[in-house]
This record gives structure tokens, sequence and C-alpha cells, in this order.
């Protein structure tokens, strides 16, 4: 993806929920998302207001190597936040995943599902440069689970990396959350 990313498309449907790209409109809900403690103790936070957030997604969408999207349900509900960033010609880092509390619980396993299936299947990407903070045990655990191998780690973080054919290898494991 040496130059610019391909256009996100309008969305990407999934079994019970769908993918799209963020937009303006977007502003409000990942305002309310980001703002919340609860949800926010594991990425960065956001200050400002949702004119800030604006702001942000106009920048966002000037950045040649990420996509940042909404997950919502099949009504257009959204109900989770996802980023792809760095992204290279094999390459890229998944991080900034966040999910309501109100989420059905197959909304988080099949979210993630779809946006490797996204990266490995349709951008033809080869890793997933994984970056998650040490004290976020269940983050971690469910990357090994789909054989993210260790790197290395620092003060704040653990680095993983996830192959293509190891993801496809785990994600036949998880079938019944996808929908082909």
């Amino acid at each position: 993806m040496a130059n610019k990313l391909p256009k996100f498309p309008k969305f990407i449907e999934g079994m019970t929920l769908n993918f799209k790209e963020v937009d303006e409109s977007d502003a409000e809900f990942i305002f309310e998302l980001r703002t919340d403690p609860e949800l926010n103790e594991h990425i960065s936070t956001v200050s400002g207001n949702i004119k800030d957030q604006i702001e942000f997604i106009k920048k966002y969408k000037e950045k040649p190597d990420e996509y940042y999207v909404v997950f919502q349900d099949k009504k257009g509900k959204p109900y989770g936040l996802g980023r792809m960033y760095n992204i290279t010609n094999e390459r890229f880092t998944p991080g900034s995943w966040i999910m309501k509390k109100s989420a059905p619980p197959i909304f988080s396993i099949e979210s993630v599902l779809l946006m490797y299936d996204f990266a490995f299947k349709t951008l033809s990407l080869k890793y997933a440069d994984i970056d998650v903070r040490k004290e976020n045990k269940t983050v971690i655990a469910f990357h090994q689970r789909f054989g993210a191998e260790y790197v290395k780690e620092d003060e704040l973080h653990i680095y993983m990396v996830l192959t293509r054919e190891t993801y496809f290898k785990a994600r036949q494991r998880y079938q019944n959350f996808l929908k082909d």
C-alpha cells in the first residue's frame, strides 16, 4: 500500500454486524465511547468536545496509511470502533478497538474477525503488528489464542506479530462467527 490505500467499501458485511469507515456523522458516538472511563482504560484518551472529534475525523481522512471504522448492527446502530494503521504493502497494526458494554457478546469476536479478514483477504497483507498494554491481560490472551507470537516488550506494552497463515488456521475455530 505504498502511497494511498484503496477506498474503503461502503460497508463490510458480517453475520450479525457490519463495519464502515468513520465519517463526521459518527463524531458524537466516537466521542461518547472514547471518553467513557470504563472503556478507554487501555487506549489513548480523548479530550475536547464533539467539534474537536469532527476535526480529528477530517484529519484522519487525509492519512494515507490508516482505516478508522465503526462496527454497527444490521440496522446501522453503532456499537464499537477499530483502527488499522501503519499499513504498508505487507503489514498493519490493529488497534484502538473499543466496544460498548451493551453490545451483544458475539460482536466482540466477529468485529475482530471481520477486521482481520479485511486486512489479510481483501488487502492481502501478511502480518499484523500487535501492541497491547501489559495490564490488558484479556486482549493479550485473545491474540495468543489466535497464534500471535511474542516479539518484545517495553515498560507499557507487549508486542506480538500475527501472520496471515497463522490467522487463517485459527480462523477455522471461529467459523460459526462468520458469514462465509
